[in-house]
């Protein structure tokens, strides 16, 4: 029953630095992709430095999840990766791989985005993440 054990004993996530519109097509980002289609680009407090988008090795085994690892291989090379954020209930895209203190991502025009200050639900590993602040609950 250590902390790590239990999922409900920790909440980790990243409040919304900025939201800005982009048009389908729009460069956004540090290396200036373009944009698949018009949006919202919503940053996100959070970064490598804090765990985000950082992954241990993994052992692969059996048919099923070296299917989902290979199409996991063919969205990472098409520039596509799953976010550990959720807003609106689904997880959310990276509009590009995650910087130091922060994150970019994608969402779809039909979705309303969060306001700043928004904490947004962020599932990381508790064994690479580095947390800004913690707050003692029990008190």
């Amino acid at each position: 029953q250590l902390w790590l054990g239990d999922s409900g004993a920790t909440r980790a996530a990243g409040s919304v630095l900025d939201v800005h519109r982009v048009a389908r097509g729009e460069r956004v980002g540090y290396h200036q992709g373009r944009t698949r289609r018009a949006g919202w680009v919503v940053v996100v407090a959070g970064g490598t430095a804090h765990g985000v988008g950082l992954e241990a090795p993994r052992a692969v085994r059996g048919g099923p999840a070296r299917l989902r690892e290979l199409a996991r291989g063919v969205l990472d090379a098409s520039g596509l990766a799953l976010s550990p954020f959720s807003w609106a209930g689904r997880k959310r895209w990276f509009a590009e791989p995650p910087h130091m203190q922060v994150s970019l991502l994608l969402l779809p025009g039909s979705v309303a985005p969060p306001a700043r200050g928004v904490e947004l639900a962020c599932q990381v590993r508790m064994t690479t993440v580095r947390f800004d602040q913690t707050c003692d609950q029990l008190g």
